[in-house]
């Protein structure tokens, strides 16, 4: 479910940041020193963004207990496109 900003509580919004290091760790391009994604504050700020306008919480949940490591996320990750895009550029 879509984080809406009258629901958003502190807890809510850091279970969604784990959700999304995971998916940044499972597939290559978690953040870090010599990470290849995201590479500006931009690309931060639209991650962050686009993982709190998800609606598919439980789907990615689902997904990251059965891909540890991806080559790519899956088709309905909201940072699809962002990840393959980086990991292209490497």
């Amino acid at each position: 479910m879509a984080l809406q900003f009258s629901e958003m509580t502190i807890e809510k919004f850091e279970d969604r940041m784990r959700l999304r290091r995971r998916m940044l760790q499972s597939t290559g391009a978690a953040l870090g020193e010599g990470s290849a994604w995201p590479t500006t504050q931009k690309d931060i700020r639209a991650s962050v963004q686009n993982c709190c306008a998800c609606d598919s919480e439980a789907d990615c949940q689902a997904w990251l207990a059965r891909h540890p490591v991806a080559d790519a996320p899956p088709s309905f990750c909201k940072n699809h496109d962002a990840i393959l895009r980086q990991k292209k550029a490497l």
